[in-house]
């Protein structure tokens, strides 16, 4: 029995006792499952505009074990009609603890694993990893939150290799690591009864083991503004400000495949985003509109092998919408929501391969009970 399989094993037999010791102590677990269909004009973000239809099968579950403890779970299915080496299948697997600490109002404690696994020809971008974040909130005046937080991640691709310098230097193929340090502090405050202010500053740092690759430390500055505009409507105003710190190569490990990014793309600029939100009747709509201004300074490096892509700087304007309504409520509280959604984005870049507009459409319904 593989190592893998006895990884399974272990996960499933624990959550299953997770579970129920929590029915025998009469604490229900709390369950989405979400069915999500959808049709876009490009795939794969890039000038290529090739389109597809999707098809993602989601599942959350929230399982209390004592007072504030608990585990969670969380996967995800994605497929594709037209491209099914893509399908993928995302799982993470955690036990959180929040609760009250003086002279904290708030002390909180994150821990699990993740696992990503993808169909041939894309086994590299397979990865799986452990996560650790702690965080704690304290109130210094009535309406004011001050926060601080720490999180560590460490992901391994198992399936990496580089056949060109294997070949050149005889050594085994090797698994990249990846290793994520976030640290931030931020602030949350009501102003004139009616504003609600979050300003947010953080350093992002990663270093690689197993390769060459580069050390990245990232500053990132963000905030939100909002405020209801009647007993219906609500507005918000939200921003991102990133700015690298220092880039010890000039070349960044990066996936271009949908939904595998180990980088999310390391970039200098800013995005704006105005967001609108609205009750109309049973129906719950969400419009924005968001401008990003990203300036991709260092050339990339695909995990497949190196590509020709110069640098680049982007602009983009995107817009979403989302409407949403319970379609119906049980005796028990399960209730299933149904939901639309479109966005759109045109990207204009100096890099020709990242010159595009996308399309996307999506109808779903989730279950909640």
């Amino acid at each position: 029995m593989t190592v893998i399989y006895m990884y399974r094993i272990i996960l499933l037999t624990g959550f299953g006792l997770l579970m129920a010791w929590s029915t025998v102590a009469g604490m229900s677990p709390r369950v989405r499952l979400t069915l999500d269909g959808g049709l876009t004009d490009n795939l794969y973000f890039d000038s290529s505009a090739t389109s597809d239809q999707l098809l993602r099968v989601g599942l959350d579950m929230e399982l209390p074990i004592y007072k504030a403890l608990q585990t969670y779970y969380s996967g995800q299915l994605s497929t594709f009609a037209d491209t099914p080496e893509l399908e993928s299948y995302d799982h993470i697997l955690g036990v959180s603890l929040d609760a009250p600490l003086k002279p904290f109002s708030s002390v909180w404690i994150d821990a699990g694993g993740s696992r990503c696994l993808y169909n041939a020809p894309y086994e590299i971008y397979k990865r799986h990893g452990l996560f650790l974040a702690t965080g704690a909130e304290v109130s210094v005046a009535s309406t004011v939150l001050v926060r601080v937080a720490v999180d560590l991640t460490q992901s391994t691709y198992p399936e990496y290799s580089n056949d060109d310098d294997n070949e050149r230097t005889g050594e085994k193929e090797q698994a990249i690591d990846s290793y994520d340090l976030n640290a931030l502090v931020g602030a949350n405050a009501t102003i004139g009864g009616r504003n609600a202010v979050d300003v947010e500053a953080g350093v992002q740092r990663r270093e690689y083991d197993g390769q060459d690759g580069p050390v990245t430390t990232l500053f990132v500055l963000s905030g939100r503004i909002s405020r209801p505009l009647n007993r219906y409507t609500g507005v918000a105003l939200v921003f991102r400000y990133q700015d690298q710190v220092d880039l010890a190569e000039k070349v960044l490990y990066t996936f271009y495949v949908r939904g595998v990014n180990i980088n999310e793309h390391l970039w200098d600029g800013y995005e704006a985003s105005l967001v609108l939100t609205r009750i109309l009747g049973q129906w719950k709509l969400r419009l924005s509109a968001s401008y990003l201004d990203a300036d991709y300074i260092e050339a990339p490096l695909d995990l497949t092998g190196r590509l020709d892509i110069p640098s680049r700087q982007d602009d983009a304007v995107r817009f979403n919408t989302d409407a949403r309504r319970v379609l119906w409520t049980s005796s028990n509280q399960m209730r299933i929501w149904g939901y639309a959604n479109y966005e759109y984005e045109r990207n204009r870049s100096t890099a020709f391969y990242y010159d595009y507009t996308l399309n996307e459409v999506h109808l779903g319904l989730m279950f909640e009970w």
